[in-house]
């Protein structure tokens, strides 16, 4: 292969590889990023004095072990730094969806670290209102245990006729519970003013 065949070769792969890295870098900023540096730093190694191939090689098993660190980074903040929705039964699988959406789109979601959202069935809410001493008909944070409770009959299925309405009362009383939960405070005043500000994508406690 000569220069220029090897040059049209090289043109390929970065374009190939770019291609590749930029869409781990949507998709895991973080790790996309590192990536990103580790190609350029092959490239600028071995470009002037490998063929290709080995420049593929080299590019791919650094991606590899690279990706093997992201897949770790991800399982430990999945698991150390965010929401885990918890389903009482198979049959509130649209329910448990339904809320990690909700929880998703809220910033202050972020901030709440290792929380725990189950989803309760309604015929067996006494059981939690009586255990937490509470009332509510709707959703109940248990700041000691960092766990809220959600009324199965508060999360609309996807095929209700109301959804949209029902929907929207989800989101505000989950804002109402991240309010208590991210700004540490019991009073629901307090955690309305926060849910007001948790609906708006602001900060919460300020």
């Amino acid at each position: 292969m000569d220069s220029q065949e090897r040059e049209l070769v090289m043109t390929k792969l970065d374009w190939t590889i770019m291609i590749v890295l930029t869409i781990i870098t949507v998709v895991f900023p973080i790790p996309g990023i590192f990536l990103l540096a580790g190609y350029i730093y092959l490239v600028k190694r071995y470009e002037d004095r490998k063929p290709a191939k080995v420049l593929m090689n080299k590019a791919l098993a650094y991606m590899r072990s690279m990706k093997l660190i992201a897949v770790l980074m991800v399982c430990m903040v999945s698991t150390q730094a965010f929401a885990r929705v918890v389903i009482t039964h198979e049959k509130y699988q649209s329910q448990g969806k339904a809320l990690s959406k909700v929880l998703d789109s809220y910033q202050a979601n972020a901030s709440a670290g290792d929380w725990k959202w189950v989803v309760y069935p309604a015929d067996k809410w006494p059981d939690v209102q009586k255990a937490l001493k509470v009332k509510t008909g709707l959703a109940v944070t248990n700041m000691s245990t960092k766990t809220t409770y959600i009324n199965s009959d508060l999360i609309p299925s996807e095929d209700d006729p109301n959804y949209v309405r029902r929907y929207m009362a989800l989101r505000i009383a989950v804002a109402h519970e991240l309010g208590h939960i991210v700004c540490d405070v019991f009073p629901e005043e307090e955690a309305d003013r926060a849910a007001d500000k948790i609906l708006a994508n602001k900060p919460p406690c300020r």
